[in-house]
């Protein structure tokens, strides 16, 4: 990271040298990056293994063993954490589906990211335990081959359904790892099978579309959600939430999908907020979490809950479900304050039980590693070459800006009405005093039209394209540079049309210099301006975290471009503590160049001695001088189109840099140490591990002593 900001720093200061710091900056941290990665992740024979993989049929059977996750909060007082989710441990089997469900915020999707491995890494986030996959460490879910359904998914709006999973299909490492020789006729059997099995048969070719433009159904996108995931042929299927937002129904009928999956023999786990009664006994075994991020049941689903509670004293009442008859149980009511101290000493009294029925159900289960299964979660990547990707990824960019007329009526109106609006107000220029201010005037307003058009599309559009581009990422699709790439090459001849027509219709109604040369230089500036007002937008996209947000960043900043542009304020009269700001400004250089490509040759009506009698006169008066750009006018346009291009080529750079590094990452689990072992480590240098060990044991004798009485009659429940 300290190489990329050095770089962009040397470019904000000095932009003429931006292309070769940021490009220096990018090399320098992508060795770095290559270097850490061959030292942290050395291949094992089990990774590297390609015969273990060739049986996708395996079983999986996933555990988890201490399973927590802290928050580190930080105020005037002090540090300290709070429980995400309480320890917490348990078993997910081969052909059976898991639901995990309980009231708002008490942490499912928090708990279901731990076991998948994607708790976003953060230093204010702690995950401890551990999760096992047949007996073998899991890693993080960068490092696994299984299938996760995020809650709301996002696709490019304009491919069909077809379309992306034949896409997802050429680009999935997973997937290419077991048909590398397979032809692409085999991939759209595949694509055909999941289509079918998934049931998309009827919407194959309709358009995905988007939250602003129709396409297909909410539980349509899930399951073609699913169907991306399911290329890769895993055995391990994670749902958050695959219900919310669907009708009754359409969630049905994604939980008809995740149950005949399990039947297959897939290890299957989802959370689900509000289960109805026929989802519910769908489900073969469920876990309970209450609010705090505390387990208050983990078995068998359907009547077994309803006995274990009943032990407990807290049976269903005649035409209550058990699912909201649970869900009950599992809240606090914050009504009044006895409903408050009645529903927590309850709830309490219901995690005390199941602590205490877990701790006595303990048992030294040692059986053998399995690894010819456990590879089959391990990923094996057989990512595209470069070019390859490049091909594919301009194939999805091409169809995706070709085919949304919306977007290009909503880009084309603004360009011309607003085009149409400064050709009225400046209609065919003379040659008097005052049509120097004029035509002035006209260059800067057409600057700012132009970028302000281009930064505000880019804005509204990549945060949302970045989210696709971050998932795919995430599970070693491809790389940035063929991205990157692929975008540029596919926008340049759309986003060309754009500021050309606004160009063409301002530069003929104006009655700019009627030069085939000096025409071609204007669209060439204009164009320009857009693509690098483009480019910035890009670099706030893919910083900010929503759209919202970028929208919030990206004119103020282009604001700040402004009013250094060279029109309003002169260079000389900058405060030196924003003297570097006129050096970015693409508002700035495109001004120079169009003010020099129009008034060079231009000679002025004179009625005085305080008059301007040629253009170079009249630029003289706002600071614009040939000979310190190269002493001709065309030298002078071909040095400010050069610092556009510059500042160009850093934006780009820094769009590339940011994707690389905002790629997800995900927190590795630690082993928690208790208070006692981190004083006794602390004070005797770590050489205290039998003590420590005699003194678990001790505790733990203790605890199943004290929580006997509690849990005889749970124990039978639970097992």
């Amino acid at each position: 990271m300290i190489e990329i900001v050095a770089g962009v720093g040397i470019a904000l200061v000095a932009p003429q040298y931006s292309v070769y710091s940021i490009g220096i900056g990018v090399l320098t941290k992508l060795y770095h990056i290559k270097t850490t990665q061959s030292k942290s992740n050395p291949s094992t024979p089990l990774a590297s293994s390609h015969d273990n993989i060739s049986n996708s049929d395996q079983d999986i059977t996933l555990e988890w063993n201490n399973i927590a996750v802290e928050l580190l909060t930080k105020s005037k007082s002090g540090s300290s954490k709070k429980s995400i989710l309480h320890s917490t441990s348990g078993t997910a089997k081969p052909g059976r589906l898991l639901g995990i469900f309980g009231p708002s915020g008490a942490g499912k999707s928090t708990f279901l990211d731990a076991l998948a491995g994607r708790v976003a890494f953060s230093k204010s986030i702690e995950v401890f335990g551990s999760v096992t996959i047949n007996k073998i460490p899991a890693g993080t879910s960068d490092q696994r081959k299984q299938a996760y359904l995020v809650q709301e998914p996002v696709f490019f709006s304009q491919l069909t359904v077809e379309e992306t999973l034949m896409f997802a299909a050429q680009t999935n490492p997973d997937f290419r790892s077991i048909s590398e020789s397979e032809s692409v006729n085999k991939s759209k059997e595949r694509v055909q099978e999941l289509i079918k099995k998934l049931g998309l048969v009827s919407c194959a070719h309709t358009r995905v579309g988007s939250a602003s433009e129709r396409g297909i159904s909410g539980g349509e996108r899930k399951r073609l959600a699913l169907a991306c995931e399911l290329l890769g042929a895993p055995r391990l299927i994670f749902a958050d939430e695959p219900t919310t937002g669907l009708d009754s129904f359409q969630a049905e009928r994604v939980i008809k999908v995740l149950r005949k999956l399990a039947d297959e023999g897939f290890t299957v786990i989802c959370t689900v907020h509000q289960p109805s009664e026929r989802i519910y006994e769908m489900l073969d075994d469920v876990l309970l979490i209450a609010e705090g991020g505390r387990v208050v049941y983990h078995g068998e689903g359907r009547g077994a809950p309803n006995e274990y509670f009943t032990k407990l004293n807290e049976p269903a009442p005649e035409h209550v479900s058990y699912p909201e008859h649970f869900l009950e149980l599992l809240t606090v009511d914050h009504e009044t304050a006895e409903t408050v101290s009645v529903s927590s000493s309850r709830l309490e009294r219901l995690v005390n039980a199941y602590n205490a029925s877990v701790n006595q159900q303990i048992s030294g289960d040692e059986s053998p590693v399995d690894e010819a299964t456990a590879s089959t979660v391990l990923k094996q990547p057989v990512r595209l070459g470069l070019v390859s990707q490049v091909q594919v990824l301009f194939q999805r960019a091409w169809r995706q800006i070709s085919r949304d007329k919306r977007l290009f009526l909503q880009r084309m109106i603004p360009a011309v009405m607003s085009a149409l609006t400064f050709g009225w107000i400046y209609w065919q220029f003379g040659l008097s005093q005052s049509t120097i201010l004029d035509r002035m005037g006209l260059l800067q307003v057409a600057c700012i039209n132009s970028a302000m058009l281009s930064l505000v599309k880019t804005l509204y559009i990549f945060p949302i394209e970045k989210d696709v581009v971050q998932r795919e990422q995430s599970r070693g699709a491809y790389n940035v540079l063929p991205y990157m790439l692929s975008k540029l090459a596919a926008d340049l001849p759309v986003g060309a049309i754009f500021p050309a027509v606004f160009g063409t219709t301002v530069y003929t109604m104006s009655g700019l210099q009627r030069s085939l040369v000096k025409f071609g230089s204007f669209l060439l500036i204009v164009t320009l301006e857009s693509f690098t007002a483009g480019a910035m937008g890009l670099a706030v996209g893919a910083i900010a975290p929503s759209v919202q947000a970028a929208v919030a960043l990206g004119p103020n900043m282009m604001t700040l471009f402004i009013v250094f542009g060279g029109y309003y304020v002169n260079a000389e009269s900058v405060p030196w503590v924003l003297r570097w700001v006129p050096n970015i400004s693409m508002i700035r250089w495109a001004f120079r160049a169009l003010a020099i490509n129009e008034f060079d040759g231009l000679f002025f009506d004179v009625s005085g001695p305080a008059d301007a009698a040629t253009g170079e006169q009249a630029l003289a008066r706002i600071g614009i001088d040939y000979a310190e750009m190269g002493g001709s006018a065309g030298a002078a346009v071909r040095s400010s189109i050069g610092y556009q291009m510059r500042i160009l080529g850093a934006f780009y750079c820094l769009t590339y840099c940011l994707l690389v590094v905002k790629k997800p990452k995900y927190a590795e689990p630690k082993v928690k140490q208790s208070k006692v072992e981190i004083e006794l480590i602390e004070d005797a240098g770590g050489d205290q591990t039998d003590h420590i060990a005699e003194q678990n044991v001790a505790e733990t004798a203790g605890d199943k002593k004290n929580n006997t009485d509690v849990s005889a009659d749970a124990t039978s429940a639970t097992s």
